[in-house]
């Protein structure tokens, strides 16, 4: 009995040092950060998120109150397992980050958005959320002012920000980050840009002019030079549009079917985009894809669903990165997502099976697919929730 029990004892120790091992050596290999810009991920293959309009509403009424008394954590409480998901998230951020108090546009523009320049970049940055354009129509809400207040804070917190700058050619200057995928390099080049509004230009000077500062403006004649110019530095860029676009809680316009078409025919290899603060359809175009309106993410504004009779339904949108021999297969995942705060209580969440089953209908009876194209968007669930899927 004796040496039965130091047997167990024996291999429990064993047992118990090897977890260890296992655990000390995981530690840090999910995500290593380089001073170079380069992320390892450990096994082969890297996540990397793309979410819509984002905002903590400061500037409507009742969310202050709420952010009060609940925190900055909480509106990101049910989808924080989603985010954990990804080695790397991009979003769109719909305000300035600025403590200036009051916008020279407050007595013209409907809304002027701000968030608070120290308990906002530090729940981002703890949610995992390091990168964002401010390529939007509330990129500029606050002046020329409000966009340097943005930029210094997001330099200071140790945030990537793109799509807006001091001058025109700093607001084109796409976002590039290299991922290492077990033997493999991936690089991608984000473009972010606002589309053309003749009242944006005209009232309120949003668009970055030559050394005037402002947000990226969307011309399709100035990105194809741009992907010309990422060609030539690395030909094997994956070169994904990130443009802020449409009409709110609507479909697709045909200005964006255009543009879409345009920005893949001269050489785009993605395009994701947001702005109508409800989901869009996704297409599959010269066998590249495009995902026309990821809709909001976390954006805490009562929202005119109901109004409207429009879905509340949103998604992000996950590009999927695996080594696969020599060569890397590359999927996009789209976790929907439910953004009518009014009936959240200001908590985006995941879609239940039932509201799942409405947005899996929805996408495929809107989208502009056909029977082949259908049959390869599979279904799924992960820790962040449903999905669809489809390889690019």
């Amino acid at each position: 009995m004796f040496h039965f029990r130091i047997k167990n004892r024996i291999v429990a120790f064993f047992s118990v040092l090897a977890l260890l091992i296992l655990f000390v050596s995981g530690i840090g290999c999910d995500k290593i950060e380089s001073l170079t810009g380069t992320t390892a991920i450990k096994g082969a293959s890297v996540k990397i998120l793309f979410a819509g309009d984002t905002s903590f509403g400061e500037n409507y009424r009742g969310s202050p109150k709420l952010l009060k008394k609940k925190g900055y954590d909480f509106p990101l409480e049910k989808i924080a397992p989603l985010l954990k998901t990804a080695d790397f998230v991009v979003f769109n951020l719909e305000t300035p980050i600025t403590d200036i108090e009051k916008s020279p546009y407050e007595d013209e523009k409907a809304y002027c958005h701000w968030t608070h320049v120290d308990k906002a970049p530090k729940t981002f940055l703890k949610h995992g959320m390091t990168t964002f354009s401010l390529a939007n129509n509330h990129g500029l809400d606050f002046g020329v002012p409000g966009l340097k207040q943005t930029i210094e804070v997001a330099q200071k917190s140790g945030m990537n920000i793109f799509g807006a700058g001091m001058t025109e050619a700093e607001a084109k200057k796409p976002f590039i980050k290299t991922f290492t995928v077990g033997k493999h390099s991936f690089k991608i080049a984000v473009i972010g840009a606002f589309e053309y509004s003749r009242s944006y230009d005209a009232k309120y000077s949003f668009y970055a002019d030559g050394e005037t500062s402002g947000v990226y403006k969307l011309s399709v004649d100035t990105i194809k030079e741009q992907i010309a110019e990422i060609r030539n530095s690395d030909p094997d860029a994956f070169v994904i549009l990130y443009p802020h676009w449409g009409k709110n809680y609507k479909w697709k316009t045909k200005r964006q079917t255009k543009y879409a078409h345009r920005m893949l025919q001269d050489g785009g290899d993605l395009i994701i985009g947001h702005g109508g603060h409800s989901m869009q359809e996704i297409e599959r175009y010269n066998d590249k894809w495009i995902v026309y309106g990821l809709g909001n993410f976390m954006f805490l504004s009562p929202g005119r669903y109901s109004k409207l009779k429009t879905k509340p339904f949103s998604y992000t949108a996950q590009l999927i990165v695996i080594e696969d021999g020599d060569k890397l297969e590359k999927r996009i995942r789209l976790h929907p997502i439910y953004s009518n705060n009014k009936k959240s209580k200001y908590q985006v969440r995941p879609l239940t099976d039932e509201e799942f089953v409405e947005f899996h209908q929805l996408l495929l009876e809107k989208s502009p697919l056909t029977k082949k194209e259908r049959k390869r968007i599979r279904k799924g669930k992960d820790k962040g929730g449903h999905f669809v899927e489809f390889r690019i």
